[in-house]
């Protein structure tokens, strides 16, 4: 994780810097983490969250640097994030500091570490076309074989693919019964805690506290919150929207939708405009975003109207 970056010469003398000032800041050497590990350390959610968020803003900053961006608001109308992309996404549009989005994240990570101390969770990603027969299974699941346990839909990843989070035994079930009786492909995500889903319903106060200590601007490019689709306008709607994300499933796919859907309105006759850049090493994003649009749009054809760009 940010190794692309600091073994490039072009940027590897002001990415070191950032990233020696980011381990001064969370106490935790960074660089020596993110390339060399080890992989539980990696995983545990209190490094991970911070890791990603440099590792994105690194290359947020490659990227303007190398097209010559002074100001990425002057050049996009949107950002959007999952999960822990929303805070890129709100310091890509100059509503967050990046230094104070690190420092949430890390609190953040530690206190989903605390929520899922001592259970026995974790996160379910899924293969599928039919998400109302995933929902349908976990209703039925409920009532009758695990009525006090916690899983639930915990993002709506693209028309492709869905996510479940909650505490193992009801997950592992649904995994058995999607491969005995469906064919359906699932895996477990390497992951420290369980992410949007009522475990973290306890910790939502003392991050509203976080949240509310830090200095918060509208943002200077549209952001649809992950929780609702709803713009962020105000510190209020911000602060709302990032706590609520705790336990409520992550609305990927639809927000995508919507930001296609504004951008095909607006340009109708002018496709090629159409970019979306991907901050990161994995390409998973563009992956999922030509899988909506495809989706979305009814056309085969998107790579020809829709341009994908990954950074990292």
């Amino acid at each position: 994780m940010g190794k692309y970056i600091l073994q490039d010469q072009q940027h590897k003398d002001w990415s070191q810097k950032l990233l020696n000032e980011y381990s001064n800041i969370l106490n935790k050497d960074m660089i020596k983490l993110m390339l060399e590990g080890p992989q539980d350390q990696i995983n545990l959610t209190e490094n991970a969250q911070p890791a990603i968020f440099i590792n994105s803003y690194i290359s947020l900053l490659k990227y303007m640097k190398e097209n010559k961006i002074e100001d990425i608001t002057k050049n996009y109308t949107h950002a959007l994030g999952n999960s822990v992309g929303e805070y890129s996404a709100l310091v890509a549009a100059q509503s967050i500091k990046p230094d104070d989005a690190v420092k949430l994240l890390q609190k953040r990570g530690q206190l989903m570490q605390m929520a899922c101390q001592n259970k026995k969770c974790g996160m379910l990603a899924i293969l599928t076309q039919d998400v109302k027969m995933i929902e349908n299974m976990i209703q039925n699941l409920k009532p009758t074989f695990y009525p006090s346990e916690v899983f639930q839909v915990a993002v709506y990843a693209s028309n492709k693919q869905l996510i479940l989070s909650g505490e193992q035994a009801p997950l592992k079930q649904i995994q058995s019964d999607l491969k005995k009786n469906h064919r359906m492909a699932s895996v477990f995500l390497q992951v420290s805690a369980a992410f949007h889903c009522s475990l973290l319903t306890p910790i939502k106060d003392d991050f509203r506290k976080c949240l509310a200590s830090i200095q918060i601007e509208k943002p200077n490019l549209r952001i649809f919150r992950n929780t609702d689709m709803k713009e962020y306008i105000s510190r209020e709607d911000i602060i709302e929207g990032l706590v609520e994300q705790l336990d409520h499933p992550v609305l990927f796919q639809q927000c995508f939708e919507k930001i296609i859907s504004y951008a095909f309105n607006q340009n109708s006759e002018k496709y090629e405009n159409i970019q979306f850049v991907e901050l990161g090493t994995t390409g998973l994003l563009s992956k999922l975003g030509k899988d909506i649009s495809q989706g979305f749009l009814k056309r085969e054809d998107i790579n020809s109207i829709i341009q994908f760009v990954n950074v990292y």
